[in-house]
């Protein structure tokens, strides 16, 4: 974000070393503004945006040292991609797409594998070959087993 976009005290979604152009990363860490200043870093002609801040839980509290001291830390302006709020209901909706793709997904295999298995269902019963013989079904082919076929055939001539 622009350095004139941040305020003090408001929580905004981080990245470390984001790009340009990321608009969203799923491990965005939720910190906490203290100060937004610019500063010259070595080797650079311009002034660079910085911001200081508490790294900050997902229920708002300020994560600490193991002595209690906050954990303060000195990032990259451009390096925060949004506000905490805007963040969460975006990782929100894209969890719900997530899941609704999965539940589809879910329900195609199982209505594909209820496919195939009315139509081995319809090769045993046409051609009376043993379920058991049957190894797979693919898109263009099935595969059975010759030493099944052999034994059923050897099972129905003895007796």
């Amino acid at each position: 974000m622009n350095l004139n976009q941040l305020w003090a005290g408001q929580d905004y979604a981080w990245y470390e070393w984001r790009s340009r152009g990321e608009t969203y990363r799923s491990n965005g860490v939720r910190v906490r503004i203290i100060r937004a200043f610019q500063e010259r870093q070595y080797g650079n002609e311009r002034m660079s945006g910085f911001a200081e801040v508490n790294l900050v839980d997902d229920e708002g509290n300020i994560r600490t040292y193991a002595n209690g001291e906050p954990l303060i830390k000195k990032i990259r302006a451009r390096d925060i991609a949004m506000r905490w709020d805007e963040y969460a209901d975006e990782k929100n909706h894209r969890e719900a797409e997530r899941e609704r793709l999965q539940k589809e997904r879910e329900e195609a295999e199982a209505r594909e594998a209820a496919k195939k298995a009315a139509f081995v269902d319809s090769i045993v019963e046409i051609y009376k070959i043993p379920r058991e013989a049957i190894v797979s079904v693919g898109i263009t082919n099935i595969n059975i087993s010759r030493i099944a076929l052999e034994r059923d055939m050897n099972g129905k001539s003895s007796g």
